[in-house]
């Protein structure tokens, strides 16, 4: 359904560029629920064990500022880019490094912040994506 997504014509004016998308962070394991909605007053949210984060994980393996979820107006969606050091990965697979870009996210992802390689299969959140 990515590449489906990636293939479709932006939205037209009016659409999710003008609107905003609310994000809400199912936590698959004993992390915190969020949600919030981004707009174009509030482009991204970050998620980290660093205070100034707006998802706040308390992890060794968490960076200060582990990854990025942010709408692209432009785009027409909502984007998640790795900043982390140990790795970011959406539905098992790593993120591009930091400097790699930005993956589209898309509604029932899994967003992990610890390698499911090393058995971390559940340290995240789904993602639940609804345009408002």
């Amino acid at each position: 359904s990515k590449v489906l997504h990636l293939l479709k014509p932006p939205p037209a004016h009016g659409d999710v560029q003008a609107g905003s998308v609310r994000v809400k962070l199912t936590p698959m394991s004993a992390l915190r629920p969020f949600e919030v909605a981004l707009t174009a007053a509030k482009k991204f949210i970050t998620i980290g064990k660093g205070a100034e984060s707006d998802v706040v994980v308390a992890d060794h393996m968490v960076s200060r500022r582990h990854c990025i979820i942010e709408l692209d107006h432009r785009r027409g969606g909502v984007y998640v880019a790795d900043t982390s050091t140990n790795g970011t990965f959406l539905n098992g697979r790593p993120l591009p490094a930091k400097s790699g870009g930005k993956v589209i996210l898309m509604h029932g992802d899994e967003l992990l912040l610890k390698s499911p390689q090393q058995g971390n299969t559940e340290f995240g959140y789904i993602v639940n994506l609804q345009q408002v």
